[in-house]
């Protein structure tokens, strides 16, 4: 059996090492410091797994938003949209609870930058048709208008989704969920030990 995946054990080992730290770790002074996010991504703490699904399920959601295109152009992009996320789908499907397997950060990432240079061609296809459509007015034309401003409206949020993705496979938080080793230097009295604890 690993102890280093041992929850019992962490915990443990844990307040071992806070009572041997005494003073320099009193949780009251605790104050919450950006580079402590990192600490989630080295110790994959259910936190990590849990940002990761929501926005997973977010990401899903603002795809099934998007209405049926009725141009071939847009249609053929969407396609290789759903292609793409097929692929991505498949990937974060898999990162839901500890483990200690590697997470293909460097895959995801290229197939999330292919797919939202796609969503930004069906955005800019779409303005470009609903512009078309402003110049002629008439109760059809609105309501294909209004179904158009729908899906650019999802696809920005999709894009919004996406940019989560590619800040976290790009990120330190996420390669050190990979190579979970963490070199900490400075003077003694900054905070090593209390960032640690």
């Amino acid at each position: 059996m690993n102890i280093f995946i041992d929850k019992t054990w962490q915990q443990k080992h844990l307040k071992n090492i806070k009572q041997k730290a005494r003073k320099r770790y009193i949780p009251q002074l605790n104050v919450d410091l950006p580079i402590a996010e990192i600490f989630e991504g080295i110790s994959r703490i259910s936190k990590f797994y849990d940002e990761i699904q929501k926005h997973y399920g977010n990401l899903k959601r603002e795809f099934r938003y998007i209405s049926k295109l009725s141009d071939k152009k847009s249609q053929n992009i969407y396609k290789k949209i759903k292609k793409g996320l097929d692929t991505i789908f498949e990937i974060l499907a898999k990162i839901k609870g500890y483990d200690t397997t590697k997470i293909p950060w460097n895959k995801l990432n290229g197939e999330l930058q292919e797919v939202e240079k796609l969503v930004l061609d069906l955005i800019a296809e779409l303005e470009n048709q609903r512009s078309k459509l402003k110049e002629k007015k008439n109760n059809k034309k609105n309501a294909l208008k209004e179904k158009i401003e729908g899906n650019i409206h999802y696809l920005f949020k999709l894009r919004r989704e996406l940019d989560y993705f590619v800040e976290l496979a790009s990120s330190t938080k996420g390669k050190l969920s990979n190579r979970p080793f963490l070199l900490l230097t400075g003077e003694a009295g900054i905070g090593k030990t209390h960032l640690l604890c």
